[in-house]
């Protein structure tokens, strides 16, 4: 973790950079990470520790209409496909983009009122439509986060009441936002992945360096078991240290990496 300071003077902790949680006898990783300059955790394997799409862009009080491949249009009367969800809600309430990604599109159409389109990856994007604005900064190119503020509900547009008309695009194709099996994480790639193992190789080196010059400073051989054991030693591992064989004032060429494993 971080220590924060104010002319030098110690106030707390400040951000958790690295953490290991252990349930049912299985241990579970957190590293701070920064992706587009945005940070956020991740496990030891670069999968982020969040859902990777909120279920709704919005505190909604009902859906008003689903998705369809055939409904009557409220306002032209004609039946047609109706390829999102709508969300109705009063004028205003907030709408915040369901996953991270950039904004392809922030603009007015005469069907779509203010809309706002946000891409997530190659496979995946968003569609925001009929806001009664947008909010000041979004706009093409804009990097946002999972729950961002991107507009705020209205009925510009061809609509007939506030609300908002969500879409997912899976591959170029609208899909059934309630029905659609989402990516339950999303991963880190190629240069990002790349970084962000140095990085977590970096937070281990510091912890473990930490836990090592603890266990050298160890009094006797009850404080030192207790102090592998405080820092998640495996048993096995600590089975084969003694002070006959792992002498307090040294730990010699050993490397942290053979203490603790990833399982």
């Amino acid at each position: 973790y971080e220590d924060r300071y104010i002319d030098e003077k110690y106030i707390g902790i400040g951000r958790i950079l690295a953490s290991e949680f252990i349930h049912k006898n299985q241990k579970f990783y957190a590293f701070y990470y920064k992706e587009n300059n945005y940070g956020e955790y991740f496990d030891e394997e670069g999968r982020t520790l969040r859902k990777a799409f909120l279920k709704a862009p919005l505190d909604f009080y009902r859906i008003s209409s689903r998705f369809s491949r055939n409904r009557k249009h409220p306002v032209t009367g004609q039946w047609k496909g109706h390829f999102g969800t709508d969300y109705a809600a009063p004028k205003g309430t907030p709408i915040m983009t369901t996953a991270n990604g950039t904004i392809v599109s922030a603009a007015y159409s005469k069907n779509n009122g203010n809309f706002v389109k946000v891409r997530h990856n190659a496979t995946y994007t968003t569609q925001y439509l009929h806001m009664s604005k947008i909010k000041p900064g979004i706009r093409k190119g804009v990097y946002v986060k999972q729950g961002d503020i991107i507009g705020y509900v209205g009925t510009t547009g061809r609509s007939t009441g506030p609300h908002l008309h969500y879409e997912i695009i899976f591959r170029d194709k609208q899909v059934n936002p309630l029905k659609v099996r989402m990516p339950k994480e999303l991963r880190l790639k190629n240069k990002d992945y790349n970084s962000f193992i140095i990085e977590r190789n970096r937070l281990d080196d510091m912890i473990l360096g930490d836990v090592l010059d603890r266990i050298s400073s160890a009094k006797d051989e009850s404080l030192l078991i207790d102090i592998m054991r405080q820092s998640n030693i495996e048993d096995e591992v600590i089975k084969v240290f003694s002070f006959n064989n792992f002498p307090s004032s040294s730990y010699g060429d050993l490397h942290p990496t053979q203490f603790f494993t990833y399982n």
